[in-house]
C-alpha cells in the first residue's frame, strides 16, 4: 500500500552516435551501464564494434559472466576482456597502451568509464595523455 514517485531516466552517459566504435572500460559495479550499451546494440543490430574491458577482484566478483559470454560467442563484433586484480600473484590491471593496441589505436572511437571515482579519474587521465581527445572520452562514477 506505499506510495512512492519515481521519474523518467536522467543523464548523460552514451553515445550520441550512430557509428563510432565503442570502448568501454569497467571496474566492479560500474560494469552495469554497459551491460545496457551492450544489449542495445546486439537487439537494433548495430554494426558497431564494442570492446569491454572489466576489471574487477576475482572471478566471482564478476557480474553477467554467462549472458556476456554467451553475446561474445554470436556476435563478431562484441570483444570482452577480463582483468582479475585479486587471485593471483600477478593482477590483471587495465592499462591504457594494451587497451589502445587491442582496439587498434582507434582514438576516434569513444571511450566510456564507469566505476569508482579513483579508477574513472586514472583512466581518464591515461586516456588523455595517450593523446585521446577529451570530447572522446565520457565518464560516470559510481561509489
Amino acid at each position: 500500500g506505499d506510495t512512492f514517485f519515481g521519474s523518467l531516466p536522467k543523464g548523460g552517459f552514451y553515445s550520441e552516435q550512430i557509428d563510432t566504435d565503442i570502448i568501454m572500460l569497467a571496474s566492479g559495479t560500474g560494469i552495469t551501464p554497459f551491460r545496457s550499451m551492450i544489449i542495445d546494440t546486439v537487439q537494433n543490430a548495430q554494426k558497431r564494434a564494442l570492446f569491454l574491458f572489466y576489471s574487477h577482484r576475482t572471478t566471482h566478483d564478476a557480474l553477467f559472466t554467462e549472458e556476456f559470454e554467451s553475446i561474445q560467442k554470436n556476435y563478431t563484433t562484441i570483444h570482452i576482456e577480463n582483468y582479475i586484480t585479486r587471485e593471483s600473484a600477478k593482477p590483471q590491471r587495465i592499462m591504457i597502451p594494451d587497451i589502445l593496441s587491442i582496439v587498434q589505436n582507434n582514438r576516434q572511437g569513444e571511450f566510456f568509464i564507469c566505476g569508482p571515482t579513483s579508477f574513472v579519474r586514472e583512466q581518464r587521465v591515461a586516456l588523455q595523455n595517450a593523446g585521446v581527445l577529451s570530447e572522446y572520452i565520457h565518464t560516470e562514477a559510481c561509489s
